[in-house]
């Protein structure tokens, strides 16, 4: 495994407390792989160790990497979510008559809410779960609703996942999980909350080493309750700690590594760093000025047609000539997901594929667990012995109709299931499909146009990267209460998806709520350095656009 001097050095270091500052494209899962593979190589025991993640998809990615670098597929250490982990937990420690509940899905929560006649589900929601990780007050009518809600999940015997944090947490406090790990490692530890904080402190045994990855410049998740002073106290909490900066991006040309340091310098609630690119400079920031949000669709299409060299995207079937991109090569991204939707109608009527966030996985984790269950059914007898997991889904047809993205992410999901009856096997997968969330099933390597927001975009990359809606009011997103420097972290996030080219729009009137309403350029103009910027106006005419050169 190739790292460069500070990838080995924080794969290898033993210090007791560890910060990692991985900037974007800076290696940051490869250096966490090489860091369980030198534990494992130190002859640790894999029991002792667990690396947490916030999505099952980063998780799954990180185990791959593990068992081809170790070319065995048993004893694994932990790697997974903060979820799944306080999941299997609770199904240890619980006593007997409690450990055999269910999870309150979103979907089940929806069902519950909405027999409580509420309305407007998805922000009642967002209010319990801040209230729950964070004891954000909430309003008496809310307040009320909550506590209905809690009383229906008791006796359903139900946890939804802030239960599983919270309960885990309680079971520790009260000395009845005790601490577990000598070494903790904690991935994009800026999107941690307080009560995942305290389940490390938990859960790391008093000699125990903890190493933290992450960047403070992208924490961008403050409404699930995430903090980013707990990041950014490090120090005060550990005047021990010691700080480790991956300073060199392997993903980006130069000019867009350049635009967004000095970008984000503008914020500061952050640790001082500097990103050094390893590619050259090649084109500059392109900033399109447009009528609409119309002619903003207008503008992405006309761009791409442009990189792919195909006038017409039927020339991209026939053509057997590679081009230097394809629709892979390129996304869309907005503030929010209203914005997506004309763009999405305007690419589909010229006959591009396009793919995005499925906003609910759990019809489609339903139908795998159903179709997983009639299986066993039908192979009963197996049940009971020591099959390994992922041969018993190889040998069955229970993949067939899914796709490439869905059959990679299952099947590396298996293969960390090798020990005991295949039963028990089974019932620890089917919690971790449960866990699953719409970030963990997007199909990365389909070829199609990625049309996704700034929220959505975080661990992809892509050659050609659109900013849509570039405008005051959006981008900062000021139309209701935000933190600036939360906004700015989330445009950085954008920035830095690109490696080839990225293209902001700037639509001078758009309909938004409703109401046409006309904006000025974004505000965040003026924190990127003139000489990484050319801006292009865009002329609409009945034919088309037009573009008049720089003003």
């Amino acid at each position: 495994m190739k790292l460069n001097k500070n990838q080995k050095i924080a794969s290898e270091s033993s210090n007791k407390i560890c910060c990692v500052l991985a900037g974007p494209g800076t290696g940051k899962t490869l250096t966490i792989t090489a860091k369980i593979l030198h534990l494992l190589n130190e002859g640790i025991n894999p029991d002792e160790i667990s690396a947490l993640t916030f999505t099952q998809k980063a998780a799954v990615e990180m185990r791959q990497r593990v068992i081809n670098s170790l070319q065995k597929k048993e004893n694994l250490p932990f790697i997974g979510t903060f979820h799944l982990l306080c999941l299997r937990l609770l199904r240890e420690f619980l006593p007997e008559k409690e450990k055999h509940f269910q999870i309150c899905t979103r979907a089940k929560q929806i069902e519950i809410l909405s027999s409580l006649n509420e309305k407007n589900l998805d922000k009642i929601i967002e209010k319990i779960t801040k209230f729950k990780n964070t004891d954000t007050p909430i309003d008496e009518k809310t307040l009320i609703v909550y506590e209905k809600y809690e009383e229906k999940k008791k006796k359903l015997h139900l946890f939804d996942f802030d239960d599983l944090l919270l309960k885990t947490l309680q079971l520790i406090n009260n000395k009845q999980i005790p601490p577990l790990f000598s070494y903790i490692i904690v991935d994009e530890f800026q999107d941690i909350n307080k009560i995942q904080y305290e389940l490390i402190k938990g859960l790391l045994k008093k000699e125990g080493s903890l190493s933290i990855f992450g960047d403070p410049d992208q924490a961008i998740y403050s409404f699930r309750g995430s903090e980013i002073d707990l990041f950014l106290n490090l120090p005060k909490d550990f005047p021990d700690l010691t700080l480790i900066n991956l300073s060199l991006n392997y993903r980006s040309q130069a000019n867009i590594i350049e635009a967004s340091n000095k970008f984000i310098t503008a914020n500061t609630k952050r640790f001082s760093k500097k990103i050094e690119p390893t590619k050259e400079k090649k084109s500059i920031i392109t900033i399109f000025e447009v009528e609409d949000e119309y002619e903003e669709a207008k503008t992405i299409i006309k761009e791409i047609k442009s990189k792919v060299g195909a006038t017409d995207f039927t020339e991209l079937y026939e053509n057997k000539e590679e081009t230097q991109y394809s629709f892979l090569s390129f996304a869309v991204l907005t503030r929010t997901n209203n914005q997506l939707k004309i763009i999405k109608d305007f690419l589909a009527k010229e006959g591009i594929p396009v793919k995005t966030i499925i906003k609910d996985p759990e019809s489609w984790t339903s139908s795998f667990i159903k179709k997983l269950t009639e299986t066993m059914y039908s192979q009963s007898k197996k049940l009971i012995s020591n099959i390994p997991l992922f041969e018993f889904l190889q040998s069955s047809n229970i993949y067939d109709g899914l796709s490439d993205t869905e059959i990679f992410m299952l099947n590396n999901m298996a293969k960390t299931y090798q020990n005991g009856k295949l039963i028990e096997q089974i019932q620890a997968f089917i919690d971790e499909l449960s866990g699953l969330t719409p970030f963990d099933l997007f199909p990365e390597n389909l070829n199609a146009v990625s049309l996704l927001t700034l929220h959505s975009v975080k661990g992809l990359e892509f050659p050609i990267v659109f900013i849509a809606g570039f405008d005051e009011g959006l981008i900062p997103y000021t139309i209701s209460n935000t933190d600036i420097e939360e906004e700015r972290r989330l445009f950085y996030v954008g920035m830095t998806r690109a490696m080839d080219d990225l293209i902001l729009i700037h639509a001078r009137k758009r309909f938004i709520n409703g109401k046409k309403m006309s904006l000025s350029v974004s505000s965040f103009l003026k924190d990127i350095p003139e000489e990484y910027i050319k801006i292009k106006k865009v002329r609409s005419t009945k034919t088309g656009t037009k573009q008049k050169g720089l003003f």
